[in-house]
């Protein structure tokens, strides 16, 4: 499964390519490993990380931890152990409906890199279905959730904020 990005105008800036590795059934869990790549706008890799996601009964959790660009972090290409990234899982519904509220999900990253110690944390709070619609892709037409938040972050003393929306296939 392919995700290109996009700027605001159109351009693509890259792309995220997710391969299955791996998928577990255990009664009422279900956990799905992805291989991640990241590649940029000239579809050169700049990062690669294994993912899992599970279904417990009728929600989806993701870990955090997936949404961070953890090149940034690398040395010889391992994350040092002295990079300690925690938070909990995003919760999404299977099947949801327009204006049912979501779980807040946060993260916090807190690293020791040689003389430089810093701690970055990011929340997502008001988080809520605002439609189910169809979306139109090259690949068809799809029933998604759009699926909104207000993001807030605060790393090396500096606080920002903003709104997202993203759209989630509900089946």
């Amino acid at each position: 499964m392919t995700y290109q990005n996009f700027d605001k105008k159109g351009k693509s800036v890259g792309k995220n390519v997710y391969l299955l590795e791996s998928i577990a059934d255990s009664g009422n869990k279900i956990s799905v490993t992805y291989l991640v790549s990241s590649y940029d706008e000239k579809d050169k890799l700049t990062f690669s990380d294994r993912i899992t996601m599970e279904q417990v009964g009728d929600k989806m959790y993701f870990d955090m931890s997936s949404f961070v660009n953890k090149a940034a972090f690398q040395q010889d290409g391992e994350i040092p152990a002295s990079v300690i990234i925690e938070g909990n899982g995003m919760e999404i519904p299977v099947i949801g409906e327009a204006s049912q509220t979501l779980p807040d999900a946060d993260i916090t990253i807190t690293a020791e890199m040689g003389f430089i110690s810093m701690k970055m944390a990011t929340k997502i709070t008001n988080r809520r279905i605002e439609a189910v619609e169809d979306i139109t892709v090259p690949a068809g037409t799809f029933s998604c959730m759009k699926i909104s938040g207000d993001v807030s972050g605060k790393a090396m003393g500096i606080s920002t904020s903003g709104k997202t929306f993203n759209g989630m296939l509900p089946e």
